[in-house]
């Protein structure tokens, strides 16, 4: 459709005409005027991009539920005070024979913000119904408690050494849940004494069931990062020890860049 071109005088026509006239009106009266075919769309686009408006509220329109009829949604409006939503939903297919559930009811009167204006709080000073028991227990249900002393079937014995799965060997020191430890670094600290701060032992090969003394070495976070950036990580033992000295190096030297950064700095605000 090729664009439709307003002279002045439509222009002038419009702007006088639109207030209090729906568009499609609007179009008749400007098609008859002069003598063109003015369509409701065009009038439409041409108020919207002029910032026209006709000063009509359009009422939306109201779409008809088919799962909520007008009946069963003014009962509900109705009837709702004071009621939960179960007894609400028994109340309305009982008059009305229908099958609703609690759950529709609930949803229909939470997207509609219908209150029923029951408290369900617990008041001050209620009494817990549970108050002074330790737990329900069916008649019988004591043949399946544990005895006394009883020893769960897989409870492992001090000194166990297992893999979990994070993919380590890990050794039990005691009976706590927190009373493990990784067998590598134990056999670390063993030789070397505690673990520093900061440090971390590494396999040389790679293999992490590989726990030899001369399998681990210690580096620190930082140059397990630039191993890991870099792609250096190994599973060649001779090729990882050269590797780590590379992140060492690498790690010294980008530390003193920064020192001589600092020092220049330094110098030019003196």
């Amino acid at each position: 459709m090729p664009r439709r071109i307003y002279t002045p005088e439509m222009q002038a026509f419009i702007a006088e005409n639109v207030q209090g006239r729906h568009y499609s009106e609007l179009a008749e009266l400007v098609s008859a005027t002069f003598g063109i075919e003015m369509t409701t769309s065009q009038i439409h686009a041409y108020a919207s991009n002029h910032k026209l408006t006709n000063g009509l509220w359009h009422k939306p329109i109201q779409r008809q539920s088919k799962r909520y009829p007008p009946e069963i949604a003014q009962f509900i409006r109705e009837n709702v005070t004071g009621r939960s939503m179960k007894e609400l939903a028994n109340l309305l297919n009982e008059n009305f024979g229908t099958d609703y559930t609690t759950e529709q009811i609930k949803a229909y009167t939470s997207r509609f913000k219908l209150r029923n204006g029951r408290d369900c709080r617990i008041k001050p000073g209620a009494i817990p119904p549970n108050k002074g028991k330790k737990g329900y227990c069916p008649p019988g249900c004591e043949k399946s408690w544990f005895g006394k002393g009883h020893t769960p079937y897989n409870k492992q014995a001090i000194g166990t050494v297992l893999m979990k799965s994070d993919g380590y060997l890990w050794r039990k020191l005691g009976e706590g849940a927190r009373d493990w430890r990784q067998e590598h670094i134990l056999v670390w600290e063993a030789a070397n004494g505690p673990l520093p701060k900061g440090a971390i032992v590494l396999f040389k090969d790679g293999n992490h069931e590989n726990v030899a003394l001369e399998n681990l070495t210690l580096i620190t976070r930082t140059e397990l990062a630039i191993l890991n950036r870099y792609g250096l990580l190994k599973t060649d033992a001779e090729l990882t020890e050269t590797a780590i000295l590379i992140a060492k190096l690498k790690h010294q030297t980008a530390q003193a860049a920064k020192k001589s950064k600092k020092r220049g700095k330094s110098n030019g605000r003196k």
